[in-house]
């Protein structure tokens, strides 16, 4: 009986992983040799979170290029946001002044002279790859 349970175990972990996809992010307009581009996966089970949050995956890379490229694996089928910004001197914030961001920042929406909302930034994840491609400024 416990074998039986621990196989249907097993081929249910299997068959919910099989629906995860990489979600490819490229982002473009980075100041080389700035610091680094941290970039975060938003969920809409936690859109209220967005952007100021914590998403719910990170992924850090050096700003060596003018383009970036990440990637999120396993990421369940959903609605999510990216949000993004050029960590330039490397204090693990979004640097900003009287609420104006001085440091470069983008999100896999429409660029607005507006706080990003997750509703104007949201993108569906299925169970096939997807790739998202956005600037900062």
């Amino acid at each position: 009986m416990k074998k039986i349970f621990f196989v249907a175990l097993l081929l249910m972990s299997l068959s919910a992983s099989s629906n995860a996809a990489i979600v490819k992010v490229k982002i473009n307009g980075v100041q080389k040799n700035a610091g680094n581009v941290v970039v975060g996966l938003f969920s809409g089970k936690k859109e209220s979170s967005f952007p100021n949050g914590k998403g719910i995956m990170k992924r850090e890379t050096p700003a060596k290029d003018s383009t970036v490229n990440v990637e999120f694996d396993g990421v369940e089928p959903g609605t999510y946001t990216i949000g993004a910004y050029n960590d330039a001197n490397k204090n693990n914030k979004l640097d900003k002044i009287l609420g104006i961001p001085k440091e470069q920042y983008g999100n896999s929406g429409k660029r607005t002279n507006t706080e990003p909302t997750f509703t104007k930034s949201k993108f569906e994840v299925g169970s096939e790859d997807k790739q998202i491609e956005f600037d900062i400024h």
